[in-house]
């Protein structure tokens, strides 16, 4: 009797079909416009960057006939860190493989193209969820925990010293809320650092804290504001009109999230949070999400990688395997200011 043939993908086949399902995954989120892929060089195991001091003082006076002051030189800080390493399977189990087989045919090859395609679109799903959360909880609250899936401790962490705002009232307290003013309050923030929060930044939050202000009642702040002949706002545009011309932060409204095991959906950027991202007076980007170095990846690239194999043991199955090493590298803390108004 003839073994069965089975046509499935390979891997890069798969990794062409990556290529299209990747941008549409990515193409929703704001959070990698502020953090895009980028691969590390090198040696490229680990996350490395480089950040130069800040020039301090000012010039001091010589005279005529005098010796100019000597200034030391900024020097220039480098970052290390070790990346995460991740990576999943799935398998096509030996029954799959059976039932799927046409009766009475032998010798002829058996299509699972579909199982290892959607097998390979729920794992890389699965990545890129991952990411966007790792970023989500670095910027929103300073730090992210990846947990082991058996004993829940600690495995791969970040953190930083986040610039932090919190409302004195709550912007669900629509009578007395003042999100006009709130803004305003983290103008100095960006004292010191190469960027503004003016009206070239934004502030990203998901639609329930955007209702919270929009329905503000307040006529000492939001809630006073009237469009072009006393006009009332009626529109996220118009709203995004009038903090424009104070000079603060547009509005952008994303609800993007996961779905967790309990099939609760976990909103990236929480209600009562506002991320407000700065406009760099440099141009240079915020961070990055860093891939490195990986031994599964073709030529061992700093990349993700995807392998299907197959076993044609007993018992026979198809394996489809995502994985990649890396983490957020953020080079300019500066460029964010979490709000809490929620209390």
């Amino acid at each position: 009797m003839a073994t069965a043939i089975y046509d499935y993908p390979k891997s890069a086949e798969i990794e062409k079909v990556e290529q299209v399902l990747l941008p549409r995954l990515t193409a929703r989120s704001p959070l990698f416009e502020l953090f895009p892929f980028d691969a590390a060089t090198g040696e490229g195991t680990l996350l490395k960057w480089e950040q130069m001091d800040s020039y301090t003082d000012l010039q001091q006076y010589r005279g005529y006939g005098g010796q100019p002051r000597l200034v030391n030189q900024k020097k220039i800080n480098q970052y290390i860190s070790y990346p995460g390493v991740y990576g999943e399977k799935q398998v096509i189990d030996e029954e799959q493989l059976t039932t799927r087989r046409i009766q009475g045919t032998w010798g002829e090859p058996v299509p699972i193209n579909d199982l290892v395609g959607q097998s390979h679109e729920q794992l890389l799903t699965r990545r890129i969820d991952l990411i966007e959360w790792i970023i989500s909880k670095l910027l929103v609250t300073g730090a992210f925990n990846i947990l082991s899936g058996t004993g829940g401790s600690t495995v791969y962490s970040g953190s930083f010293t986040a610039q932090q705002f919190t409302s004195s009232v709550a912007w669900s307290t629509l009578a007395t809320a003042t999100p006009l003013a709130d803004f305003r309050a983290i103008k100095p923030f960006e004292f010191g650092q190469s960027v503004t929060f003016g009206a070239d930044a934004i502030a990203l939050m998901n639609v329930v804290t955007a209702n919270q202000m929009l329905n503000n009642s307040n006529a000492a702040d939001l809630g006073g504001k009237r469009g072009q002949y006393g006009a009332t706002i009626n529109s996220l545009e118009d709203w995004n009109k009038i903090l424009v011309m104070n000079d603060l932060p547009r509005i952008s409204i994303y609800n993007g999230g996961y779905l967790n095991e309990t099939g609760t959906f976990q909103l990236f950027i929480p209600t009562g949070y506002v991320l407000v991202v700065g406009k760099r007076t440099t141009g240079r980007r915020m961070g990055y999400y860093r891939f490195t170095r990986n031994i599964h990846s073709p030529n061992m690239a700093a990349a993700p990688y995807v392998r299907v194999k197959m076993e044609e043991d007993v018992p026979s199955f198809v394996e489809v395997h995502d994985g990649h090493n890396g983490g957020p590298v953020l080079q300019f803390p500066g460029t964010i200011v979490v709000m809490n108004v929620s209390s």
